[in-house]
């Protein structure tokens, strides 16, 4: 029988375990939440938003009763000032490794738009409309060809890369006193992720 291995040691791993986790989590996310219903990625997040906060407890635990040094609960904090310091980094990532996996797919939608070929399902408002190897697609009928792929639709956010010969903005904001001011939706739009595409995120 080999010895158990010390709290400290096992506190130690279960927080690296965290840390990296927590780091792939964020990186991978934009392509996660694709994936998953909204629900459960929602239920991984916060799992994993909350595991700090044990961590942190069990931490103090150890070092109130003399099992590990103070480094324990200030390994949790500084820990957390990782992730967060890295977590818009790492979304932005995600957002582009999202991209360039499904952009083969973007591309042969975008051309055969650009050849005029009639895919997907043909909408009252003259779009089209469709799904190839996963990815939903909508082509106005418009020149120039402008495609949306949509990533996600939530309760409250839409999420999308739009293919257009030029980056497109959001527009401005109707001033404060103005008929029916706030917007129906807030919209972030992200520098161009090249060859024509650009994030589009919306807040409904």
């Amino acid at each position: 029988m080999g010895q158990s291995r010390p709290p400290r040691t096992i506190f130690g791993r279960v927080l690296a375990s965290w840390l990296a986790v927590g780091a792939a989590f964020l990186l991978l996310s934009a392509t996660i939440e694709g994936l998953l219903p909204e629900r459960v990625f929602g239920a991984i997040f916060g799992a994993l938003a909350a595991a700090p906060l044990a961590l942190l407890a069990a931490g103090l635990g150890l070092w109130i009763r003399r099992r590990a040094t103070w480094r324990a609960p200030a390994g949790v904090l500084a820990a957390v000032a990782v992730v967060a310091a890295a977590a818009l980094p790492l979304s932005y990532a995600s957002v582009r490794l999202n991209f360039w996996i499904h952009k083969p797919i973007y591309d042969s939608v975008v051309r055969d738009a650009k050849a005029g070929r009639p895919i997907g399902a043909l909408q009252q408002d003259g779009s089209r409309r469709g799904v190839r190897h996963g990815v939903q697609y909508d082509i106005r009928p418009v020149r120039p060809v402008v495609v949306y792929f949509q990533w996600k639709t939530g309760a409250m956010t839409v999420r999308m890369v739009e293919y257009h010969e030029h980056p497109t903005v959001c527009p401005p904001k109707p001033p404060p006193d103005a008929v029916g001011a706030e917007p129906a939706t807030l919209c972030v739009e992200w520098p161009s992720l090249g060859d024509g595409y650009v994030f589009w995120e919306g807040i409904v």
